[in-house]
């Protein structure tokens, strides 16, 4: 998920770069851009195979995932401990288990076991299509600001603060949600004044919203947006 959506997420800052595939077409008025159906085609193909070329490549180290399972695997061997050592000094006298209650204790821990896995693909699944929602919305907003701004109003520097700033919104929201402090990766996206500014909040994203409601403001203050372009 976090792969595929954050090199996704890379194409909002797309119409800064330059090449063969950028969003240079896009004319000074905001018009269609006039890239042609086979270097889309091409386009498409080439970042179709790096993302396939990254999730295959992505491999989980050992470590991390003995890390995971270290607690369960204890339990289980001490439990297994203590009743190997029931058996051995004290299993003459314990009464015989029926065939039938291991089938039936293994029915019942599948169905739980079939349960967890279906809710747990159920809120991953819920939380892909937030975050595919999120990525899009981002271009659109890149794209939206682009296409209309005046022309004689629209910046380079203006379309490169706003496009990064949704970017490091991102991927700070990304961490925050994990529990860790965004700052390092805000510092890569922001200016020196917009990171302070996030710095004296305890809410990174939400500051990171708050700068591009005036970056917006301000473009309507400027007559640059009509009301309607605002909203």
């Amino acid at each position: 998920m976090s792969l595929y959506s954050l090199l996704n997420l890379s194409i909002v800052a797309t119409p800064l770069q330059a090449g063969p595939y950028s969003w240079r077409g896009f004319n000074e008025a905001g018009e269609t851009s006039r890239l042609t159906t086979r270097r889309l085609a091409t386009y498409r193909q080439a970042h179709s195979s790096l993302v396939w070329r990254m999730l295959l490549d992505a491999k989980l180290p050992v470590r991390f995932i003995l890390k995971r399972i270290l607690p369960d695997l204890a339990l289980v061997l001490l439990i297994s401990v203590i009743f190997l050592v029931l058996k051995l000094y004290v299993g003459r006298y314990l009464p015989p288990i029926p065939l039938s209650l291991p089938s039936i204790l293994g029915s019942a821990i599948s169905l739980l076991l079939a349960f967890t896995v279906s809710q747990s693909y159920e809120r991953w699944w819920e939380a892909r299509k937030v975050w595919g929602a999120i990525v899009n919305d981002s271009r659109t907003l890149v794209l939206q600001v682009r296409s209309f701004v005046k022309a004689e109003q629209l910046t380079e520097p203006l379309l490169r603060s706003l496009a990064y700033r949704q970017i490091a919104w991102c991927y700070g929201l990304g961490e925050v949600l994990r529990g860790q402090d965004p700052m390092a990766t805000l510092a890569q996206y922001l200016s020196a004044s917009e990171v302070a500014y996030a710095g004296r909040h305890a809410n990174k994203p939400l500051a990171l919203l708050a700068l591009h409601t005036q970056q917006i403001r301000s473009l309507y203050e400027q007559e640059a947006l009509n009301p309607f372009q605002q909203v």
